[in-house]
């Protein structure tokens, strides 16, 4: 399938904005929560913070940086 570039920044734009969107209207737990089932929240249990060998930002510009050498079939 090949995908034209302005469809792809208009829907990566789209998505985006939903993002954003939905991030505005749950800005904290207790919104959050009463969306969510509350058994989901209990089996998810503790989060750990881990510490992580090669940072997000480190992947995202790799990530970034190989998009010119990306080859479509």
């Amino acid at each position: 399938m090949i995908v034209r570039s302005t469809d792809f920044f208009m829907q990566l734009q789209q998505a985006l904005n939903t993002a954003f969107n939905a991030s505005t209207k749950f800005s904290s737990f207790e919104q959050l929560s009463s969306f969510l089932d509350p058994t989901i929240i209990a089996e998810a249990g503790v989060a750990t913070v881990r510490k992580r060998r090669l940072p997000l930002e480190a992947v995202m510009w790799t990530v970034v940086g190989m998009i010119p050498f990306r080859i479509e079939v």
